[in-house]
């Protein structure tokens, strides 16, 4: 039993040392190498700060909010890397990541997009006009007031009155008068004072009716004219965002995309 035993033995170690079985042992060694360094690929860690945190990023053909992803493991390599939020400028930049290597990247979007700088030009243009065209109204509302207070000034027509008044007096005064001159006297006062109240009287009704006529073409006109500027319609600009993300699949690595595929992201 012993030497069968033995014999077995002698048996394995020279299988064990035959050229044969040590080339089949070192070429599976090999394949298991090649194997593992193939899948299991050194990787470095990115650290991400950007401003404004509304923006997004996309980086190895993965889309992240800045807001909630601050840290990826990515393999070594070269990536490129875009960023866009609303209203800026999409930035294109290149990332270099070596193998256990941790990297900050930080970046602040300043410029904003030509379509949002030419959408605020038009903004700026529509404000105008409309600024322009209700303080024009305002103008021709207010110099229609000052032209009617100016024009139909009250102060004339009490320097009538104030005439008025002293011819009554004046025949206040012949009613009491007891000499011939006080007699005399306000008879000629009266009579002055008659004169020059229907002379101012009669001017003023008929300056009045001129005014007045003025001041209603002149409302008339205004009036066309504010009709006219309130009823002018100026295009109002809107500003239609382009999110060059909008195909992009936003992560968690494993979702939906929008043919209703599993999208699946395996790294090791």
């Amino acid at each position: 039993m012993y030497l069968l035993f033995f014999k077995s033995q002698k048996r394995f170690v020279n299988l064990l040392f035959s050229s044969d079985f040590l080339r089949k042992i070192l070429i599976t060694f090999l394949v298991l190498f090649s194997s593992i360094s193939l899948f299991a690929q050194s990787t470095g860690t990115l650290k991400i700060n950007i401003v404004p945190s509304t923006a997004l990023f996309k980086i190895d053909n993965q889309i992240y909010k800045a807001s909630e992803q601050k840290e990826l493991k990515l393999n070594e390599g070269t990536y490129i890397i875009e960023i866009w939020a609303p209203k800026m400028a999409l930035i294109t930049d290149t990332i270099q990541l070596k193998a256990y290597e941790t990297l900050t990247y930080i970046k602040g979007m300043r410029e904003t997009s030509t379509d949002y700088d030419s959408f605020a030009k038009k903004r700026r243009k529509y404000n105008i006009k409309n600024t322009v065209r209700y303080s024009t109204c305002a103008l021709i509302v207010g110099a229609n007031v000052f032209l009617s207070t100016e024009l139909l000034d009250p102060t004339e027509k009490a320097e009538i009155e104030q005439i008025r008044q002293n011819a009554l007096d004046s025949i206040e005064e012949y009613e009491n008068a007891v000499t011939e001159n006080a007699i005399n006297e306000s008879k000629a006062n009266y009579e002055e004072f008659k004169a020059e109240y229907e002379e101012r009287r009669d001017k003023y009704n008929q300056q009045k009716a001129l005014k007045i006529s003025g001041l209603s073409v002149g409302y008339l006109v205004s009036g066309f004219f504010i009709v006219k500027l309130l009823s002018k319609k100026y295009e109002k600009p809107v500003f239609n965002e382009k999110n060059p993300f909008a195909r992009v699949n936003v992560r968690p690595e494993i979702g939906l995309n929008n043919s209703f595929t599993l999208n699946t992201s395996i790294k090791f």
